[in-house]
């Protein structure tokens, strides 16, 4: 269980980042992606994990590759 929220902190910190060079909102990110900004605020702290299909449509409006998020994740980050 810690090696999922370690991911998802991990996830959450790589996404926070790119929205913020993008200078793209969490209700900008939201509306984009059909979801509420509570749903974004659970990602971004890491509360909340998310299934592969939500993953890359993050992919798609934060215009990055999966590896942006996954390339050197170790458990212990």
């Amino acid at each position: 269980m810690e090696e999922k929220h370690s991911i998802n902190k991990y996830i959450a910190q790589k996404m926070r980042a790119r929205r913020a060079a993008l200078g793209i909102t969490q209700a900008e990110l939201a509306y984009r992606m059909a979801i509420s900004p509570q749903q974004i605020q659970k990602y971004e702290s890491g509360k909340s994990s998310m299934s592969v299909h939500r993953l890359l449509q993050i992919c798609r409006v934060l215009e990055v590759k999966t590896s942006y998020f996954l390339d050197h994740y170790t458990p212990s980050n």
